[in-house]
C-alpha cells in the first residue's frame, strides 16, 4: 500500500510531551528538545506576524468575534495548536495511536482558528505588554510546559499591568516532565535550569523586563522574531549549554539579505529557462561595486535551482586569469564532469541525468570531438574510457597530437571546424579558436535539456581574458551548432555574470562585449541587475548572522559599519 501524507492537529501541550519523551540522556536530550522547541516557537511567532499582514479589516462596522482585536492574553499556552505532517504507511511499530511522534515534520504552529480571524496590529505587538505575553509562552514552550514562578516584584511592571501575572505559578504541578530539573540559575528574577543556553536566558529574561532596564532592548516584535530565527537556525552555536569558542572566520548567511527585489528578478529568469527557446539565449548581468554582495546574491539561488533540476557550473575569474587564458572555464567544466565520474563510481544505480548527458554527448559530438575536448577536459576520459582507450591503442597513430595535426576530414566529423595547413599562423589560431568555440557550443547543447537546464555562473568577469570573453560571446550569440531551431531538443541554457561596474570603462576588455550583448536583442535576452547599497536594517541582519549575535546587540556596530561602508557591509 502506497504511503500518503496528511496534516494532523494536536495541542501544544501534547507536542511538548512528545518532544520531552525523546530517548536520549542528559545534555543530548536537552539539545534535541531545544532544537524542536525553538523551531515550534519561531513558527508560532511567525504566524502572528503573518496575521498582521493578512487579517481582513472590519466589515459593516461589526465588532463580533471574527473582527475583535487579538489581545496579548490570547497568546496563551492552551490557545496554540500544532500541525504535524503525518505520513501514513503500513509500518506502525514506532508511531503512536494517531500515527505521529516528535520526529514528524512540523507543518505549522498557530493560534486556534477562531483566534486567527481576529485583528492584529503590529504596532500594538511592539508594546511591553505583548513582549511579556510572548516571554511567557516562549518560557512554557522551551521549558517543557512549566510556568515561571514569578512574583509581582520580579515579573516586571509590564507583566503585572497586562494581567499575565495571574497565570504565573498557577499550574506548576499540573505538567510533569521526564527528568528532574534544577532551578538554581536566576537572571533578573527569572528562574532557569543550569544547562539552559545563554541565548535562551537572554531572550526570555529581556522580554520580561521593562525596556529601560535592558542594555540592548527589543525595539519591535520583528526584533524578537529575528532573534528566535537566528537561534533556531544555528542550533550548534546558540543551543549549547556552553557556547563554542568564537570562530576565526566570519560565516555569512547563504541568503541574500536585503536583496529581495534583485533575487526576485533572478528567479524570474531561472523559472523560464526550462521552457526552452532555441532561437534565443539568456544572460543575466549583475553589476555593482566591490563588496556589494553580487556573488552572494547568485549563490542564494542554489535551493530553487536544485528544485528545478539545474546543472550548475560555477567559475571565478581573478587578476591572474590574463596569464592563463581559458583556465577558469576549462577547469570548471572539467570539475563538472569529474563530479559525474565520482557519482558513477559511488553508486550502483545509474543516474538518469548523468546517463542522458553521456549518451547525448557521444551521439552529438562523436568520438573524434570527444578526444579533442579531452585535451582540455581530462575528466571526460572517465566518462568515455572506451573512446579514449581505442584512440590511444590505435597502432596507426603515434600520438594524439599527430592525429590532430595531420589528419584530414576522415579524422573529424562534419561538425568540427578543420585546421587549414595552408593558412598562416594567425589564421590557424583563429581556426583553432573557432573549432574550440563550436565544440563548446555543441557540448552545452548536449548537456542542457528541459528536465535539466544548464546554468553557468561566471563571477568577476571584469578579470576575464580575451579568449574567455570571445568564448562567452560565442556560446551566447552563435547558433550554427543547432540543426533544427525550435525543434524537439531545445537548448535550455543561461549565463549569469557578475562584474564591477566601476571598472568596466570604455577602454576595458569587457566593454565591447557588453555593448555586443545588449545590441543582440534578436537572439539574446539580457537582464541587467544593479546591486547597490542595502538598508541599515538589512546590514544589521547580515552582521548579526555573521557574528552569531542577536540583531539588537549588533545594532550599534551595524550603524557604524553601514555609514563607513556606504551601505555595502561586505566591502
Amino acid at each position: 500500500m502506497a504511503d500518503f501524507s496528511i496534516i494532523s492537529s494536536i495541542s501544544l501541550e501534547r507536542y511538548i510531551d512528545m518532544c520531552a519523551s525523546v530517548e536520549e540522556d542528559g545534555l543530548a536530550a536537552r539539545q534535541v528538545y531545544n532544537e524542536r522547541a525553538t523551531t515550534a516557537a519561531y513558527m508560532l511567532l511567525d504566524s502572528l506576524r503573518q496575521m498582521c499582514t493578512t487579517t481582513l479589516p472590519q466589515q459593516d462596522g461589526r465588532d463580533d468575534e471574527g473582527s475583535a482585536a487579538l489581545e496579548a492574553g490570547d497568546v496563551a499556552y492552551g490557545n496554540v495548536a500544532v500541525f504535524i505532517e503525518n505520513t501514513i504507511s503500513g509500518d506502525a511499530e514506532e508511531i503512536n495511536e494517531d500515527g505521529i511522534n516528535a520526529t514528524n515534520p512540523l507543518f505549522a504552529v498557530k493560534l486556534r482558528p477562531e483566534l486567527e480571524r481576529r485583528r492584529v496590529d503590529l504596532l500594538t505587538m511592539n508594546s511591553e505588554e505583548w513582549f511579556c505575553a510572548i516571554g511567557l509562552i516562549l518560557y512554557r514552550i522551551l521549558f517543557r510546559g512549566r510556568t515561571p514562578p514569578l512574583s509581582r516584584q520580579n515579573a516586571g511592571n509590564a507583566c503585572v499591568e497586562s494581567g499575565a501575572s495571574e497565570h504565573m505559578g498557577a499550574d506548576l504541578s499540573r505538567h510533569t516532565t521526564k527528568r528532574r530539573v534544577n532551578n538554581d540559575s536566576t537572571i533578573h528574577g527569572v528562574p532557569f535550569d543550569d544547562d539552559t543556553p545563554s541565548s535562551i536566558r537572554s531572550l526570555i529574561s529581556d522580554l520580561f523586563r521593562p525596556r529601560h532596564e535592558v542594555d540592548n532592548p527589543f525595539l519591535s516584535f520583528e526584533d524578537v522574531l529575528l532573534e528566535l530565527k537566528l537561534i533556531s537556525g544555528w542550533p550548534d552555536i546558540f543551543l549549547r549549554p556552553f557556547p563554542p569558542a568564537p570562530s576565526q572566520h566570519l560565516t555569512y548567511p547563504e541568503e541574500a539579505v536585503g536583496r529581495e527585489a534583485e533575487l526576485g528578478a533572478l528567479l524570474e529568469v531561472v523559472a523560464r529557462i526550462p521552457e526552452g527557446d532555441e532561437s534565443r539565449n539568456e544572460l543575466v548581468l549583475v553589476s555593482g561595486p566591490s563588496g556589494s554582495g553580487k556573488s552572494l546574491l547568485v549563490k542564494s539561488l542554489s535551493a530553487p535551482m536544485t528544485g528545478w533540476g539545474y546543472n550548475v557550473i560555477s567559475l571565478k575569474f581573478d587578476r591572474s586569469s590574463q596569464q592563463q587564458p581559458l583556465a577558469p572555464i576549462t577547469s570548471a567544466f572539467n570539475q563538472f564532469f569529474a563530479t559525474m565520474v565520482d557519482q558513477r563510481r559511488e553508486t550502483d544505480q545509474d543516474d538518469a541525468n548523468i546517463e542522458h548527458i553521456v549518451t547525448t554527448l557521444e551521439d552529438e559530438l562523436g568520438p573524434s570531438s570527444i578526444v579533442v575536448l579531452n585535451n582540455m577536459l581530462p575528466s571526460l576520459a572517465g566518462l568515455f574510457p572506451h573512446i579514449i582507450r581505442r584512440v590511444i591503442s590505435d597502432q596507426d597513430l603515434t600520438s594524439l597530437d599527430e592525429r590532430q595535426g595531420h589528419s584530414r576530414g576522415d579524422a573529424f566529423p562534419d561538425n568540427v571546424v578543420q585546421d587549414d595547413d595552408c593558412v598562416d599562423e594567425t589564421l590557424g589560431l583563429q581556426h583553432a579558436a573557432n573549432r574550440r568555440q563550436h565544440l563548446f557550443r555543441r557540448m552545452i547543447h548536449a548537456i542542457s535539456s528541459r528536465e535539466n537546464p544548464l546554468l553557468i555562473f561566471m563571477d568577476d568577469i571584469q578579470w576575464a581574458d580575451q579568449q574567455s570573453l570571445d568564448l562567452l560571446s560565442s556560446m551566447l550569440l552563435d547558433f550554427d551548432h543547432i540543426e533544427d531551431l525550435n525543434g524537439d531538443d531545445p537548448q535550455c541554457f543561461m549565463v549569469i555574470g557578475t562584474y564591477r561596474d566601476d571598472q568596466a570603462t570604455p577602454s576595458h576588455l569587457l566593454y565591447p562585449h557588453l555593448l555586443q550583448f545588449f545590441a543582440a536583442a534578436r537572439n539574446l535576452l539580457v537582464t541587467p541587475i544593479s546591486v547597490g547599497p542595502i538598508l541599515e536594517e538589512s546590514a544589521n541582519r547580515l552582521i548579526s548572522q555573521a557574528l552569531h549575535l542577536p540583531v539588537r546587540v549588533t545594532r550599534p556596530l551595524s550603524s557604524v559599519i553601514h555609514r563607513k561602508c556606504l551601505g555595502n557591509p561586505l566591502s
